[in-house]
């Protein structure tokens, strides 16, 4: 496993970085302060051990969820050929859904972060609002509008958001990282 954290950090780091610097310089020059350049090796830091925990929550939730599936097909004492297909399953909703949604959602969160970085050196930009897009999940809805200083996080690290009340109420635990943006 630390093979493949090192194969996806290896291959995502440049990409985040240049992501994160060409958006903190568009948000530097919309606000009138191209002089300012929020990728620094602070940032770059930030943004390497980004891709470093990306990387390793992904391939971690993989070989999990491989290793359930395995198991569940061995212990309903299923043939090889139908264990086979529980594996080639797992790599096709790993291959066509999951990759997609980690790539939007860690783009946004790097472009966003940079944006960020960039507002709170700025000293032009104040507050931040959280926005959505269309058909956010509840509890993306649930924070659609929300403002908070520049300087703060929508949520700390461990902090949670419960949607809904009593028996449909549910609740999401922010476990990954502060929420200084939308993701």
């Amino acid at each position: 496993i630390k093979n493949w954290i090192s194969i996806t950090t290896d291959a995502l780091t440049p990409i985040m970085e240049t992501l994160f610097e060409h958006q903190a310089l568009a948000a530097v020059a919309e606000i009138g302060k191209p002089e300012l350049n929020p990728f620094n090796d602070t940032t770059r830091a930030a943004v390497q051990r980004s891709v470093q925990m990306m990387s390793e929550s992904y391939n971690k939730t993989t070989l999990a969820t491989l290793e359930t599936h395995i198991n569940d097909g061995l212990q309903a004492g299923e043939p090889l050929a139908d264990i086979t297909k529980r594996v080639e399953q797992i790599y096709e909703w790993s291959d066509n859904s999951r990759a997609a949604t980690v790539a939007k959602t860690e783009s946004f969160r790097t472009a966003n972060s940079a944006l960020k970085t960039a507002w709170q050196q700025s000293g032009v930009v104040k507050t931040v609002r959280w926005y959505t897009a269309n058909e956010p999940c509840p509890f993306c809805q649930k924070m659609s509008g929300t403002v908070i200083p520049v300087d703060d996080n929508f949520f700390d690290n461990g902090d949670s958001l419960t949607i809904g009340e009593g028996d449909s109420a549910q609740t999401m635990s922010l476990d990954y990282g502060d929420v200084g943006a939308p993701p």
